[in-house]
């Protein structure tokens, strides 16, 4: 599902695997490290990687065992899905990197499937192999997943989601041929890159493909009938690639994952493909977020209103058919996204997630709910993915969604705003023996009280020798750990001591691997795969690996050493059978050039006309070594891509943003660039050769976003803080076109880059995703420059660069004093009027805080455009949520100039409002029910060009 279209920043992994050990510049040039044994090389995308023939033991489970073990589902939305223009981030729709800690969390919550959505994208080369860093970013996850014995669904999600992305089923012949090409060769390299995986791994094969409208009459079409052939190429494609891909279960949408559309497969023509499997392992993948005014569009107090009534009469007889026609026919059906946006209405979305959980569960339905990691209104957020936790606030909704899951309460019984009954007490084995992939059902028995709503729910201490869910235990690795079963709430916990024995049945006393176990190197933040198999063909034993020392390397379930600091460790293979293999492993530095970087403009077009929504590169591509003017240019003549020209773009109108960024971060060399901070002002900027007026040309922008990656936002956006003169351009709809240049092709930009701060090392996830630590890292690699770019071999003394243009407060320590010192996010009242205010920008260049409330209720009040705050000015940008709520004494407000957003309730329940003055222009949000439930007489005077737009706005 498409929820987002906002420019983010991207954050990519850069872990690289392959046979050898791997590394590349931050420049992009390839180095290669002459060594006694190897030539150290990139892998610059995924052929460079040989994926071993060790596939992992594989179990054969019927669709029924299936549904049981994939248990409650969770979707890791706006994630490895989101991108601008086609190119795809982690953090392009949300901020944060996927940890280890965070996938345990959601486990530990009580699911046990993860969705894992993913656009491919411009991440796909000309011969369908994908760039090394994104699939190993993915792999990482994945990985973290299976650690868990957590089921993973692996898709290709929004790279047919608009006719205008390259899988477009509208079009015919050869250009149809060449979409189908392209589909098989994608998902050829996905499936060789994971070919080796168990039974966890399921790959589907797209999603909510539906040509760019939602017209369902369309499923009956021809390309209804496109959808049929993909799907069909999809299952031969990853039967074709052998290992366990002969026997995985794959999932299938219909289109636009329609629930109608499955059940009226004579009228819309939908056909499950067929398979080469004489007991067909398809599923069938659909969405529903219905009542779709309620759950998903509607904004009003009558749209937050989700009954039991709705729940039953929208799902009930969709999955009681999906039952017949499917289920009972061996064909399990996965409701891969569902779920109710945050309207205010928490009681509602409890309501409604434990309904569809209960039925379906009743029918045989594996759920996975949509989290898309957003925060605000209208989002779908469970997990607090910062913190490795329920997000606060929202333990009624995890309560909901496992009490639907987990129990066997009455449809009819479900209510909104359920209190609940804890569980006091229970009792549990206190030991269990188990073999090596072998499994054990821990019963629990004396329940307290009776008449309890909770849920007892599982973890493991070490997912390494023994995975839980749902009371089923399963030995992993010869060893011991301890098992939890614990109430939702956390009120009552039993302790297990887990024992896990060798297999049985099999023997198994050799591990080969396929590098040279004396002279295994890795640098830090890259990696190698061990490619370790069991020493021979019918050894039914399985691998495992652990490393020694975690702080210098780690590696992960499926044999992937990644260095993390300069050292050596030992990595240990221990098969199930109890046979060992320790591998010495270094982990090396490796030599970079700090001291320049590489930026290219970009252009993202959001153009409706053309229908054409993509980021466009510059050939002009410029490195920065130090302070200084710089230029860029950008000419449609040579710059558009081919796409771009045959969606008819001859222009740089109707662009949503134009900006600069990192080269070697945005083709994905990279994660993060090199400088830790700086600025850029933009001195001159030329349409056509026309001079479009700067605004302040002494501005300076934050050059490096906090996720520490160039990428500047403007000169130019849709959305405000930009650096020409508001007059120069007309926005509408967040394209831009320019007033005195009706058909340009052509900008060039003239700027100058200023106080630039290089860091000590370029800071990477760490291995397991984590961020980087600012001092001696563990699991958070810290790379060290160690020589510069003509280097041939790391010297073993890393040395920090010295800055080129330290920030003053790194050279002059701060006067001592007693005033508390400002942080991003304090709430501090100003030094005059003694109003609450909150902090959101505390850089040199903007500061910035949000009216949180007054000193004391008054009749008149004025909400400034700047304030004094220990004797600092800031611009006063935002009114905050709730910050006049029900303030009966307020007759009139003042809104100032400066102000671009007045936040959720700001003014609810102000009986006495009759007059609001705005002398704003740049207005962008108003939060919902800002002015409700205020006076019938309140009356709006603000700037005349902003009455259309501010009247839409306010509602």
């Amino acid at each position: 599902m498409k929820k987002s279209i906002k420019k983010w920043v991207s954050f990519l992994s850069v872990g690289a695997i392959a046979l050898s050990t791997v590394f590349n510049s931050p420049t992009g040039e390839v180095y290669k490290v002459e060594k006694a044994k190897a030539a150290v090389t990139i892998p610059a995308d995924t052929n460079d990687v040989i994926t071993p023939e060790n596939p992992a033991l594989f179990r054969d489970l019927s669709s029924e065992e299936m549904i049981k073990e994939m248990g409650a589902g969770w979707n890791l939305g706006n994630t490895f899905d989101g991108h601008t223009g086609l190119t795809p981030s982690e953090t392009a729709w949300q901020p944060v990197t996927t940890t280890k800690e965070t996938i345990k969390q959601v486990h530990d919550m009580g699911f046990n499937t993860v969705r894992i959505p993913v656009t491919w994208g411009n991440m796909i080369n000309e011969d369908f192999s994908v760039r090394e860093t994104w699939m190993n970013r993915v792999q990482d996850v994945v990985d973290y997943c299976i650690e868990q014995d957590m089921y993973v669904i692996l898709n290709m999600h929004h790279d047919g989601a608009e006719a205008m992305y390259w899988f477009n089923l509208k079009l015919e012949g050869e250009e149809l041929e060449q979409v189908w090409t392209k589909f098989r060769g994608l998902w050829t390299t996905i499936a060789e890159r994971f070919k080796n995986y168990d039974e966890h791994l399921i790959f589907e094969s797209m999603n909510e493909v539906q040509g760019g409208r939602w017209d369902q009459e369309e499923a009956g079409t021809q390309f209804g009938v496109n959808i049929n052939t993909a799907n069909q190429i999809f299952v031969d494609t990853i039967r074709s690639t052998g290992s366990n891909n002969s026997k995985r279960w794959l999932s299938i949408p219909p289109w636009g994952t329609r629930i109608a559309v499955t059940l009226n497969a004579d009228k819309y023509g939908f056909r499950m493909p067929t398979d080469t499997l004489e007991e067909p392992r398809l599923m069938l993948a659909v969405h529903d977020y219905a009542p779709v005014n309620k759950c998903l569009n509607g904004t009003s107090r009558e749209d937050n209103d989700i009954t039991l009534t709705d729940v039953i009469e929208c799902y009930e007889s969709n999955f009681i058919g999906l039952n017949e026609q499917y289920v009972s026919n061996g064909i399990p059906v996965i409701l891969g996204e569902y779920g109710a946006v945050d309207k205010d209405n928490t009681p509602k979305r409890e309501l409604y997630c434990e309904a569809v959980n209960i039925l379906a569960k009743k029918h045989k339905i594996v759920g996975v709910y949509w989290d898309d990691g957003g925060v605000d209104n209208n989002a779908f957020a469970l997990v607090d993915r910062e913190k490795h936790a329920l997000r606060e606030g929202y333990e009624g909704l995890s309560y909901a969604l496992m009490r639907g899951f987990f129990t066997s309460t009455d449809i009819n019984a479900v209510t909104a705003g359920t209190q609940l009954v804890p569980i006091t007490g229970f009792n549990t084995e206190e030991s269990v023996m188990i073999h090596c992939n072998d499994s054990v059902e821990v019963t629990v028995s004396g329940v307290q009280p009776a008449n309890h709503n909770d849920v007892i729910l599982w973890k493991t201490e070490n997912p390494y020798v023994a995975t839980v869910y749902n009371g089923m235990i399963r030995g992993r690795s010869v060893g011991e750990t301890v098992v939890t079963a614990y109430t939702q709430n956390g009120q009552v916990a039993k302790q297990i001591n887990v024992t896990v024995k060798e297999q049985e049945g099999t023997t198994c006393d050799n591990i080969t691997v396929g590098v040279d176990e004396s002279d295994v190197k890795v640098y830090m933040g890259y990696g190698t795969f061990l490619n370790a198999s069991v020493g021979t063909a019918d050894c039914q034993a399985s691998l495992r690996y652990y490393s020694e020392d975690e702080s210098v390397a780690v590696v992960s379930c499926m044999g992937k050493v990644t260095g993390v600091k300069q050292g050596s460790t030992n990595i240990v293979i221990v098969s199930s059978t109890g046979f060992t293999k320790t591998i010495p492993v270094t982990v090396e530095a490796a030599p970079w050039d700090y001291t320049k970087f590489r930026l290219a403009l970009h252009i993202y077009y959001n153009d409706t006309e053309h229908e054409f929504f993509d980021d466009v590169m510059s050939t002009d591509i410029i490195t920065v070594d130090g302070p200084g003017e710089y230029y860029l240019k950008f000419d449609c003549a040579t710059d558009l891509t081919s796409r771009a020209k045959e969606a008819g773009i001859n222009t740089i109108n109707n662009a949503g943003a134009i900006y600069l960024k990192d080269v070697d971060v945005d083709e994905g060399k990279i994660s993060k660039s090199i400088l830790k901070s700086g600025n850029i002002s933009y001195q001159k900027i030329l349409i056509n050769g026309v001079d479009i007026a700067v605004a302040d040309a002494e501005k300076a922008f934050p050059l490096v976003k906090s996720n520490h990656i160039i990428d500047t936002n403007n000169p130019i956006n849709s959305w405000g803080d930009y650096a020409i003169v508001e007059d120069e351009v007309n926005v509408s709809n967040n394209q831009i076109t320019y007033k005195e240049v009706a058909e340009p092709t052509v900008i060039e930009i003239y700027f100058t880059v200023s106080d630039m701060y290089y860091d000590n090392g370029i800071l990477f996830p760490s291995a397991d995703g984590g961020k980087p630590s600012e001092s001696e890292p563990t699991l958070s690699p810290t790379l060290k420059p160690t020589a510069s770019p003509e280097a041939t071999v790391a010297p073993t003394n890393a040395v920090s660069p010295a800055p080129v243009e330290s920030p003053k407060a790194d050279v002059t320590p701060a006067p001592e004093t007693s005033v508390t010192p400002l942080e991003k996010g304090m709430v501090i009242s100003d030094d005059t009027s003694k109003a609450q205010y909150k902090i959101t920008n505390l850089s040199e260049t903007k500061k910035t805080v949000s009216y949180v409330k007054p000193n004391a209720k008054k009749a008149a009040v004025s909400v400034p455009a700047t304030v004094k705050i220990q004797g600092e000015t800031f611009k006063v940008t935002e009114i905050a949520k709730k910050a006049f709520y029900k303030d009966k004494k307020i007759k009139k407000v003042t809104i100032g100039k400066n102000i671009t957003k007045i936040g959720d309730k700001a003014f609810y329940g102000c009986k006495s409002l009759k007059k609001v003055t705005i002398k704003s222009k740049k207005i962008s949000k108003v939060g919902k029910k800002a002015f409700g439930d205020t006076s019938k007489k309140l009356k709006f005077l603000m700037p005349k060009s902003k009455q259309k737009k501010y009247k839409k706005l306010i509602g």
